[in-house]
């Protein structure tokens, strides 16, 4: 499937620019689930590959991988876009290159816990992440793709941002100007060439749920959707302009329920969900807090100020 879109009505976008092969990708977030679901996808389309993610060692593995299973060019860049030097250099790669056509912004952080009671410093990296690194690198990638009249971006959200979740309140919070945000961009680019998509997923098995500290176990198996479909439903609905892809159909009911109900009520019923937060707390012994980390992973402060530590 190509990504470029097709034939449009009158008074729609205009399409992108000349119908070459695909030009780069580049991929945050690229080791975990949803992020590495996209790689795939893209490569399997012929796209030259940049994947960023924070743990070196697992992102030159995938690099690997992927060129060794589709034959594309695959760059590895190793970054923590919570810090700022390293965003500042992902961001300047964005800027420079002249092929890029696709921006897949898929990194992201979580925390679960009483609010009063989480560490401040991971929180403000869930914001540093999950919403001034997105803000920035949408930035750079319109500046070197509206030029050509050409390239999409692709920003992962989630279905919690239509939800107000206790016990995850920063999270949700982060996803929700994700998408008002980029919902917003997508119509201040109608007719300039370039798409911009927010993806919202439902449940995904993904290393985002024990590195915040909560527990899958207990979730009901019907709840969850497969990273792979989320990156094949995402490119499908980018190819035809849709400002949100919310992959599923289960899930797109739940999304209209969702903003027909009284937010009051919606805030109840998440409450009493989500009440007892402890049913779904990982034990200590449990936590992977003490593996390497890639980009879905909330350093520690300490981890932060360590300089060795900087982009694994």
């Amino acid at each position: 499937m190509s990504l470029r879109p097709g034939k449009r009505r009158s008074g729609t976008r205009a399409a992108a620019g000349p119908q070459a092969g695909p030009g780069r990708a580049m991929v945050l977030g690229a080791t975990g689930g949803i992020g590495r679901a996209f790689v795939e996808q893209l490569a399997a389309e012929g796209h030259e590959l940049l994947v960023v993610a924070r743990n070196r060692q697992r992102l030159e593995e995938l690099a690997r991988q992927v060129h060794a299973t589709y034959g594309v060019v695959v760059e590895a860049l190793a970054a923590d876009l919570a810090l700022d030097v390293d965003l500042r250099h992902v961001e300047d790669r964005v800027r420079g290159d002249a092929r890029l056509e696709v921006l897949v912004n898929a990194a992201g952080l979580a925390s679960w816990g009483r609010f009063r009671e989480l560490d401040m410093e991971r929180e403000l990296d869930i914001i540093r992440v999950n919403v001034i690194a997105a803000v920035r690198l949408t930035r750079a990638g319109l500046s070197t793709m509206l030029p050509r009249r050409q390239g999409a971006i692709i920003n992962v959200a989630s279905l919690a941002g239509y939800v107000m979740l206790p016990f995850c309140a920063t999270y949700g919070g982060t996803k929700a100007f994700l998408i008002s945000f980029t919902e917003a961009l997508h119509e201040e680019l109608r007719g300039t060439g370039v798409r911009i998509q927010v993806v919202c997923p439902g449940f995904t098995r993904t290393d985002l749920f024990t590195r915040s500290g909560a527990s899958t176990a207990k979730m009901p198996s019907f709840i969850w959707v497969r990273p792979e479909t989320i990156a094949r439903s995402s490119l499908a609905a980018l190819k035809h302009d849709r400002a949100v892809c919310i992959p599923d159909a289960r899930f797109r009911v739940l999304s209209v329920l969702l903003r027909l109900t009284p937010r009051s009520v919606v805030r109840r019923v998440a409450s009493r969900l989500f009440g007892d937060f402890t049913t779904y707390r990982l034990d200590d012994h449990d936590s992977p807090r003490g593996e390497p980390r890639d980009s879905t992973a909330v350093p520690s402060p300490a981890a932060k100020r360590a300089p060795e530590t900087r982009g694994q």
